[in-house]
């Protein structure tokens, strides 16, 4: 399962770096770990409680809000790299 989580989570990197190519890679490693974690919590979330679907559109005002917060501060030199393998 970690490696399906992995690819996720790289190829997100990725994605976001091909949309907001001012954005550093690693910034956009942490973001793509970020959505991999809430998405994790989601679907347990989804599984036990239910979802309302106007809640997709507060979710997609806040991973705006994000990029754009990356955008305009996007030094993340300091990250480590979260999608290699954990030793």
């Amino acid at each position: 399962m970690r490696g399906q989580y992995t690819l996720l989570g790289q190829v997100l990197a990725h994605e976001v770096r091909l949309q907001y190519p001012d954005i550093p890679l690693p910034a956009c490693t942490e973001i793509s770990y970020l959505f991999v974690v809430i998405m994790y919590g989601h679907w347990k979330m989804v599984a036990t409680l239910g979802l309302d679907k106007s809640h997709r559109l507060v979710a997609r005002r806040a991973i705006a809000r994000l990029i754009a917060s990356y955008r305009h501060a996007p030094d993340a030199s300091d990250s480590a790299d979260v999608w290699k393998d954990a030793d």
